[in-house]
């Protein structure tokens, strides 16, 4: 089967350096676009920076404001912008695919349920608002134009080279450099926490399935609560990590079954927790 080109957008990020660097790695034709080459916001600039790069290719999106720069109404208009802004370059250009970032924070799960693809979306804050309402345009356009598109939903994602931006991160640094962590809930909630290394992975292997329209949540499909993480990083670690306690926010759970992802990977197995933790070992100086 012909490889199609590949282009990354939001190539110098934290996930999107990751997912450019594996398909270098894997001897996939690839070109990278930034912030730092263009303003994906200004159409002329997005325009002139990538020209033809997108005919027959398969463009992974991994561009716009993050959630660690808030959820703001300016930060949500703009993610809006360069997704029209996209779908214009592409009405020009026609690519053969295209794989959306979005975030499972599009989901707000009643008590006890296990969210999967076809769970009611219900945005917990105005970045996933954002991230929806982008999904929604490229589903029009992608059905109009047939092009091949996968939206995937991504979980809370953790790793050595993550810049603490991670709780589990977070965590991990408290508890080696003596700081206390800011615990605002009572640590039961639970979480299905991803190894950002087979995030990138599974983005590899999907970009060679065979796809029309599709969502699916990136997601191990087993929950860890917080205090449980916080056991074994005590146990990794031999040290016990300190808190300082605010104001408590209500908790709850986001429990997921993964069997959609399975479909098209039957085989991939994911990092699990403790090996994941166990693997910042390697990296960091105790």
């Amino acid at each position: 089967m012909k490889k199609n080109k590949l282009v990354v957008l939001g190539h110098t990020g934290l996930l999107g350096s990751l997912i450019y660097r594996n398909f270098k790695n894997k001897k996939r034709k690839v070109k990278g676009y930034s912030s730092n080459i263009c303003d994906f916001r200004k159409f002329k600039s997005f325009q002139f920076s990538v020209k033809s790069s997108f005919k027959n290719s398969s463009i992974i999106f991994s561009a716009g404001k993050h959630r660690k720069y808030g959820s703001t109404k300016n930060l949500y208009l703009e993610n809006i912008k360069i997704i029209k802004n996209l779908i214009k370059l592409c009405k020009k250009n026609k690519p053969s695919k295209i794989i959306f970032l979005s975030t499972v924070e599009v989901y707000k799960p009643k008590k006890l349920e296990h969210i999967t693809e076809n769970t009611k979306t219900k945005p917990i804050n105005l970045y996933a608002k954002g991230k929806l309402y982008q999904e929604n345009l490229l589903i029009k356009f992608c059905k109009i134009n047939q092009i091949k598109l996968l939206i995937l939903r991504l979980p809370g994602f953790y790793g050595p080279q993550d810049n603490n931006l991670s709780i589990i991160s977070k965590l991990i640094f408290c508890c080696l450099n003596k700081k206390k962590f800011p615990k605002m809930t009572s640590g039961q909630e639970k979480r299905d926490y991803v190894y950002i290394n087979d995030i990138v992975e599974i983005i590899y292997l999907l970009e060679k399935t065979n796809f029309n329209i599709d969502v699916l949540n990136i997601v191990k499909g087993s929950s860890n609560s917080i205090n449980d993480i916080i056991e074994k990083i005590d146990r990794i670690f031999s040290k016990k990590i300190k808190f300082k306690k605010i104001q408590t926010k209500k908790n709850f759970n986001l429990n997921f079954n993964n069997y959609r992802l399975k479909k098209y990977l039957r085989d991939f197995q994911f990092v699990g927790l403790e090996q994941g933790v166990k693997k910042y070992k390697k990296i960091i100086r105790i």
